[in-house]
């Protein structure tokens, strides 16, 4: 299991033959992207030549990235297989790799002209067929390091602010039990207990790098209330914020 983005963990050589597999039957280019929309693999590597050419012009260019967008955008929301021209007409179809009902990539096939509909049609379900194999098999896999990242992240952002499960799930696009589920798998703990760990991390950084009084430590660090923050700081470190400023 490789990571060829931040994004995601994938058996490389077994999806690049399912890829070349799906190219075979259907003569038609399949890509992969991750869940922020950056291409990972393709077959074939390049483009077809039309795409190639509108490309190289940088205002076609972005009406063709905003056309995978907006592809993008229309899976995540209904969670399905789309077909659709875009901006210069060639027919594409993009579907969502989900995981645990978290979107973590998309598979997209593409770049058509007058291709019958019925041909479209039975390369949509060959797609959907290999969709369902990839997360199946688990060739592909939001990877936990990614999750990690970007909670870790997203607290740091907001450490000063009022933080609970419906604001971080909101924050990172999933949702209330998907955060559970994974807080549960990657981190080990509770996603409150997870929090006020990180809180405590920080205050232990600005006791160290920084004179500030400690109750304003303790109000960067996100707790309002000084006694509960020296009660937890006190029980998390085995030292009181003073006492662990000297050390």
């Amino acid at each position: 299991m490789e990571v060829l983005s931040m994004q995601l963990e994938f058996d490389k050589d077994r999806l690049l033959e399912l890829m070349h597999h799906f190219h075979t039957l259907t003569g038609f280019r399949i890509v992969l992207f991750d869940d922020n929309h950056q291409q990972i693999l393709s077959v074939p590597d390049t483009d077809c030549p039309f795409c190639t050419e509108m490309k190289n012009d940088t205002q076609t260019r972005t009406k063709c990235l905003e056309s995978d967008l907006y592809s993008f955008n229309e899976c995540k929301k209904k969670k399905k297989l789309i077909i659709y021209r875009c901006h210069a007409n060639r027919i594409e179809a993009t579907i969502p790799l989900i995981e645990n009902h978290i979107v973590i990539g998309y598979l997209m096939f593409g770049q058509l002209s007058d291709v019958p509909d019925e041909k479209i049609q039975a390369a949509a379900k060959i797609l959907e067929a290999t969709t369902f194999y990839v997360i199946y098999d688990k060739l592909i896999k939001l990877g936990r390091q990614n999750f990690i990242e970007k909670l870790q992240a997203y607290i740091s952002e907001h450490i000063i602010d009022p933080l609970d499960s419906h604001k971080i799930a909101h924050g990172l696009g999933m949702s209330r039990s998907q955060l559970y589920l994974f807080s549960n798998k990657y981190l080990g703990t509770g996603i409150a207990e997870y929090i006020r760990q990180q809180r405590i991390d920080h205050a232990k950084k600005l006791l160290k790098t920084t004179d500030l009084p400690i109750t304003e430590v303790a109000k960067q660090s996100g707790f309002l209330d000084y006694t509960y923050f020296y009660r937890v700081f006190k029980k998390v470190t085995g030292h009181s914020p003073k006492n662990y400023r000297v050390m």
